[in-house]
């Protein structure tokens, strides 16, 4: 099941303390959610991008952040490694 999902498009954002994985919806994005929840509640950090945390949410479904909010809060930025 994870394939499929690593193959989706997308988009990513980092901000000062994260990376944002947000896929395009897709219809079986729901059998993912327990996954996604382990993923994110793991707190996984990326060492080599300046140890940001990896998050991934549906910006459709995310309680937390809404698509909009996405879109305003978050701009993409040039990382440097």
């Amino acid at each position: 099941m994870a394939t499929p999902f690593l193959l989706r498009p997308g988009s990513l954002y980092a901000t000062d303390d994260e990376l944002i994985v947000a896929p395009d919806p897709f219809g079986s994005r729901q059998v993912l959610t327990p996954y996604v929840e382990q993923l994110n509640a793991a707190e996984h950090r990326i060492p080599w991008l300046g140890d940001r945390r990896l998050r991934v949410t549906f910006a459709d479904q995310d309680s937390k952040t809404s698509g909009s909010q996405l879109a305003s809060l978050l701009t993409p930025k040039n990382i440097s490694c």
